[in-house]
């Protein structure tokens, strides 16, 4: 089975996102008593109801290499993919106004896929943005497509073990 790409926070913020959000009673009072709100008053929109454009299809000298099982286009996994959990980006994300976007998420099974996919992006011209635990509060996964034609999200959420090279 072909896993999914990562879904273990909340796509508009940060924490588990079958958590609640509730603060203990000792933590609500220690904030009340320093004046700061705790309330937003901010709905977020539905996941659903954010606009997005269309993704720029990929060429087939990428997908025909690669099983497509392991492609994502869907709205959920573009919108995770747009960012880390910078303020910017997690400001852009609860507004329902998405600046960049990956045109997919791939998640590979293992480095010799990486290695296949890197090799066929350069060719045709596809950025590439590496997508791990998606925090990134310095902007490091926000998918600039820059002078490329388009821009894939590579997150490692299904890689397990690695070799070091200590030289490089």
């Amino acid at each position: 089975m072909t896993a999914r790409p990562r879904t273990d926070t909340r796509w508009w913020g940060w924490g588990d996102p079958d958590r609640g959000t509730s603060l203990s009673q000792t933590v609500q009072n220690l904030l009340d008593q320093r004046g700061i709100k705790t309330e937003s008053q901010e709905q977020v929109p539905d996941i659903g109801d954010v606009a997005i454009p269309d993704p720029v299809d990929l060429p087939p000298s990428i997908t025909d290499k690669i099983d497509p099982s392991r492609f994502f286009v869907d709205h959920e996994s573009r919108i995770r993919h747009s960012g880390g959990q910078a303020i910017a980006d997690l400001t852009e994300r609860r507004n329902g106004r998405i600046g960049n976007l990956p045109d997919a998420v791939f998640v590979p099974g293992d480095s010799a896929e990486i290695e296949l996919f890197l090799e066929a992006c350069d060719v045709e011209g596809i950025a590439v943005v590496p997508f791990g635990g998606g925090t990134s509060v310095v902007g490091g996964v926000r998918p600039e497509t820059g002078p490329h034609r388009a821009v894939v999200a590579l997150d490692t959420v299904a890689l397990r073990g690695f070799e070091l090279d200590r030289e490089s």
